[in-house]
């Protein structure tokens, strides 16, 4: 994918995988952020992690985070892999942030 884009001269920003409830989810999240990571690097492409706004991959799953203004913030949907709207927009203001550094190259 990330060949085929460089050669078509599109641009990808990769947006890894979170934190998952079921452990095999997790430890495949942990192996496959790793590769996506550095294949993006290595196309020269951007790479927006998700774990560290809605929880490290590292510790255990939590369907909440602490906002020190709004209390605690729902950011998973009972499933333990999906998004609320909550992490969505926080996830998304972070490619927005992705896409303004392209437009500053």
């Amino acid at each position: 994918v990330l060949k085929f884009a460089k050669d078509n001269q599109a641009y990808i920003i990769w947006i890894g995988l979170p934190n998952m409830g079921e452990e095999r989810l997790r430890t495949g999240a942990v192996i496959q952020n790793k590769v996506f990571k550095n294949e993006t690097q290595k196309y020269s492409y951007q790479y927006v992690p998700t774990d560290v706004l809605v929880g490290p991959l590292d510790q255990p799953y939590k369907a909440y985070i602490k906002d020190t203004a709004k209390g605690d913030l729902l950011m998973r949907a009972s499933d333990g892999i999906h998004f609320t709207p909550t992490a969505l927009r926080l996830i998304s203001q972070q490619v927005v942030h992705a896409v303004q550094q392209l437009d500053q190259e």
